[in-house]
């Protein structure tokens, strides 16, 4: 749950970011889903790395 509230912030964040830069929606889209899609896969190696076996 921590990594999908995690990558939503982040997502948003980038997508805000993007669109405050040029004030393209679909461009703000993308971007937004391409932080959250690489924060998620990030944050799932991390969680999967830091286990205790």
């Amino acid at each position: 749950m921590v990594i999908v509230l995690a990558a939503i912030i982040i997502g948003g964040v980038a997508g805000l970011l993007s669109w405050a830069d040029d004030g393209s929606i679909p461009h703000a889209i993308l971007t937004a889903g391409g932080g959250f899609a690489g924060s998620t896969a990030l944050l799932l190696g991390i969680a999967h790395y830091a286990r205790t076996p």
